[in-house]
């Protein structure tokens, strides 16, 4: 999950396949799941991103990184009451 963070930056791609293969190993990281709506996101996949999100919140209620992001997510998308 680090190296796909310090990659995130460069080569959102190479971070996207680093991620998965760290939440196939690691399904309850919940930094993993913030890194994979972060790296749909970056490509341009925002609806993907939505829905990473979105099941992260329902496996992780708790964790306030990913509904953070999300919010983020929505409101940048003028969806500020859902946000």
């Amino acid at each position: 999950s680090n190296l796909a963070r310090n990659v995130l930056v460069h080569d959102a791609a190479l971070a996207l396949n680093l991620i998965r293969t760290g939440r196939d190993w690691e399904p309850s990281n919940t930094f993993l799941w913030s890194l994979w709506g972060q790296a749909l996101a970056g490509l341009g996949w925002r609806g993907l991103a939505e829905t990473v999100y979105w099941e992260a919140t329902r496996r992780f209620p708790d964790d306030v990184v990913c509904r953070n992001a999300l919010g983020t997510l929505l409101a940048g998308q003028g969806r500020v009451v859902e946000a």
